[in-house]
């Protein structure tokens, strides 16, 4: 089969799972494909979608899948390989990703040139292969509820777990804070995060890392924290919880996300039992953002 450049094909792993499973079969693409994605088919139902750039190996996907669905006692299910007709994909991204206002929060690409509104926090995020450009529903509850803890009071020192691109550490040092840790188990996000420091101006107050969740030197030597963000997924977020939650500052706050709405309450629970309090809840779709708070008085302005 000849091969023209702007060429794509789309492979679609056809499931019908909760996401966290959805989230296992990507193995079963990375190896033929250039990209993959979860997406929904239903409300919290997913299936699994990939892109490549050359002809898939249909046969080798199909066995990866019929492996993993066997792994988790799941139906095996279709895979099908469509090529697409050529697309500017850089053009396409742009078009889909407009401008976004989360509270004081003005989230746009390169491509817009216009000025930001006025009294606003501009940032500029492009698409990448970090996750995080504020379209997604636990992305944007988080910053909405960090507007709302700015609406209260200042914040110096932010964490972010699980920073993907970054947009939460930044937007932490946008609203005022003097300086931002920014960590993820993926060092490609972390480059991401670490470029997208800079493209912001923010490269001198944002600390990035490579880490499973906060074991870190940097995490160590800046904490305590008065907004922590974990933007991650249910099951690392209770798994990771005591380290998490130890690194709020008395009288901080914890911004948990990456959650469905059926997860709330077990992830919640496992927080309290850390000491700390639930302060507010935002549904965003079916996704669930939980903002905790760790009692106790807020200590004067760091170093």
């Amino acid at each position: 089969m000849s091969v023209k450049p702007g060429d794509s094909w789309q492979v679609t792993i056809h499931l019908r799972v909760d996401h966290a499973v959805s989230e296992a079969f990507i193995a079963a693409l990375e190896d033929h494909t250039d990209a993959q994605m979860e997406f929904e088919v239903d409300e919290d139902v997913w299936a699994v979608r990939g892109y490549a750039a050359g002809p898939p190996n249909q046969p080798a996907i199909e066995m990866a899948a019929a492996l993993i669905a066997k792994g988790f006692d799941v139906e095996e299910p279709a895979v099908t390989v469509e090529k697409l007709p050529p697309t500017d994909w850089v053009a396409h991204v742009y078009e889909g990703f407009k401008p976004l206002t989360l509270g004081r929060f003005y989230i746009h690409g390169s491509h817009m040139e216009d000025a930001p509104p006025v009294h606003h926090w501009a940032l500029k995020i492009d698409a990448a292969t970090a996750f995080g450009t504020g379209d997604h529903g636990s992305t944007s509850g988080c910053l909405l509820a960090f507007d709302a803890i700015r609406h209260r009071r200042r914040v110096h020192r932010v964490l972010d777990v699980g920073t993907g691109t970054g947009i939460l550490a930044m937007a932490g040092l946008r609203a005022g804070a003097s300086l931002a840790v920014a960590v993820d188990i993926d060092p490609q996000a972390v480059a991401v995060a670490h470029e997208n420091g800079r493209i912001n101006g923010l490269s001198r107050s944002l600390h990035t890392g490579v880490a499973d969740g906060t074991r870190h030197g940097l995490i160590c030597h800046h904490r305590p924290y008065d907004v922590v963000f974990a933007n991650i997924l249910a099951r690392p977020l209770i798994h990771l919880c005591k380290a998490i939650a130890g690194e709020v500052a008395p009288g901080g706050d914890l911004i948990l996300a990456g959650l469905l709405n059926r997860q709330a309450a077990k992830v919640g629970a496992a927080y309290r039992r850390q000491g700390l309090t639930l302060a507010r809840r935002l549904d965003r779709g079916i996704w669930t953002t939980l903002v905790m708070h760790r009692p106790g008085e807020r200590q004067s302005p760091h170093r």
